[in-house]
C-alpha cells in the first residue's frame, strides 16, 4: 500500500526523498499480508506507534484511510508457497513492536552495508519503507548489497 499525505512532515519527507509513483507523491508505505488462517493484516512502521499489526478489517471500519489524501494498491506478483508464508510470518512476530527509527543520518549518509539476515531483529527501529525492504531481503526479494534504509516509499 502507497500513501500520500497533506501532512508538514510528509510534505517535508517527499521533498528531500523525491518518493514518487507514477504521478503520485508517496510519504508512507506499508504492507498487506494474508496469512496461513486467511486473516488479512497491515504491517507498517508509524513514527507514533512503531511497528504495527492492523487488521484489515479495523483499517476499513477505522476509516484510518481517510486520513491520506491518496491510497495506491500495489500488489506484489511472486509465489506464495506455504514457506515463504511461514519464513513472512516469523519475520512479522521478529519486528511487531520496534520503534520507529528515522534519522538524518540513515537519510543523508551513503551507508551500502550489506545485512545478514539476523540483522532484522537487532536493528534499532524501522522507518517505513526500510522496513518493508528490510523484509523484502529476508525473502530474498531485493538485493542484500543497498542498505534497507536507502528505500523510500516511492520505490515500491
Amino acid at each position: 500500500m502507497l500513501f500520500s499525505s497533506e501532512a508538514f512532515m510528509s510534505k517535508m519527507q517527499r521533498f528531500i526523498t523525491g518518493s514518487r509513483f507514477g504521478t503520485y507523491n508517496i510519504d508512507h508505505v506499508a504492507m498487506i499480508l494474508k496469512l496461513k488462517d486467511e486473516s488479512i493484516l497491515l504491517l507498517e512502521a508509524t513514527g507514533s506507534e512503531g511497528v504495527t499489526l492492523t487488521s484489515w478489517i479495523d483499517f476499513n471500519n477505522q476509516k484510518w484511510y481517510s486520513k491520506f489524501r491518496r491510497v495506491v494498491y500495489r500488489p506484489l506478483i511472486i509465489p506464495r508457497g506455504d514457506d515463504l508464508i511461514e519464513k513472512m510470518e516469523k519475520l512479522v512476530k521478529e519486528v511487531i513492536g520496534m520503534k520507529y527509527n528515522m534519522s538524518l543520518i540513515k537519510i543523508f549518509t551513503m551507508n551500502f552495508l550489506l545485512e545478514s539476515p539476523a540483522n532484522i531483529k537487532d536493528k534499532p527501529g524501522f522507518f517505513c519503507s526500510e522496513l518493508i525492504a528490510s523484509i523484502y531481503k529476508e525473502l530474498d526479494l531485493l538485493p542484500k548489497d543497498l542498505s534497507s534504509s536507502k528505500y523510500w516509499p516511492g520505490d515500491y
